[in-house]
């Protein structure tokens, strides 16, 4: 048994090195990608904001370096944005996709820029299809549906509330995913340091993995005919209250999926 415990402490501090290093490595190259301005150069702090009604929409493809991202009900179809001019996007709605890109992509390296890009869509609006890429900043999302929901965010927080999906993943380095009141037919959401939340959900396939970081599931529907498959290498795990060691899986049930997979950090569940 100490064997076995100095074992998992040796691969889990190996792991976390490595994890910290791949993050690092994955988020400082993608934003010095972007972020490539001179160093000595004179930065402009010159700030713009702008509002602008759009034509309808069914998809959303968005690719950005960085900015605070909202997206919420309101009564048409509109985009606003407040904060540096260098930051601010360009967007187009064409065959009915709104695409948002970078204006720039020669950002400084030094200084305090900021800027919030905020999306309104009308309530009752149901979105084909949404894929948010957001190297650094946070995403704020509010009583939002769509089919296909895609998230990836390289350093940054993701929260979502009232949310409606179909199928949805998240995907962010460094921060947490913190999911409110959904109902999702699958989901999957994976952060590499952060914590993944997925708070009064109801879901038929959940898969949750956090590999420096806790998962907390807390579900509206009862899971006991659900197939599980929960697995903690290192820290507590906890369902309903109880305490369990390590791993609980079980092939029965056909209602649904529940799959948390933590290397480092706690799993909770509650139904």
């Amino acid at each position: 048994m100490m064997k076995k415990t100095i074992y998992l402490t040796v691969l889990t501090i190996v792991t976390v090195l490595c994890i910290i290093f791949g993050v690092f490595y994955h988020v400082i190259g993608r934003i010095t990608g972007r972020w490539t301005g001179s160093l000595g150069g004179v930065i402009s702090y010159e700030e713009t904001n702008f509002a602008e009604q759009l034509n309808p929409y069914d998809s959303i493809q968005m690719d950005i370096a960085a900015a605070e991202v909202i997206i919420q009900n309101g009564e048409d179809f509109g985009i606003t944005y407040e904060g540096a001019k260098i930051l601010a996007p360009d967007y187009e709605v064409k065959n009915r996709v709104l695409n948002i890109g970078c204006k720039s992509q020669n950002l400084p390296l030094k200084g305090n820029l900021e800027g919030t890009i905020t999306l309104t869509i009308p309530r009752g609006t149901t979105l084909e299809n949404a894929s948010l890429d957001v190297d650094a900043g946070t995403l704020e999302i509010r009583d939002f549906v769509a089919e296909d929901f895609n998230v990836d965010v390289d350093a940054g927080n993701v929260e979502i509330y009232d949310g409606s999906f179909g199928r949805a993943t998240f995907d962010v380095d460094a921060g947490n995913i913190s999911l409110n009141d959904c109902t999702f037919d699958r989901t999957e959401a994976s952060a590499d340091m952060g914590n993944v939340e997925y708070n009064d959900c109801i879901f038929n396939q959940l898969e949750a993995t956090a590999d420096l970081g806790n998962v907390e599931v807390h579900s509206l529907r009862n899971l006991d005919n659900y197939r599980m498959d929960i697995q903690v290498d290192l820290g507590n795990l906890e369902i309903n209250g109880h305490t369990y060691v390590n791993d609980v899986s079980n092939d029965g049930g056909s209602d649904g999926k529940l799959s948390i997979t933590v290397n480092l950090g706690n799993a909770c569940l509650t139904y």
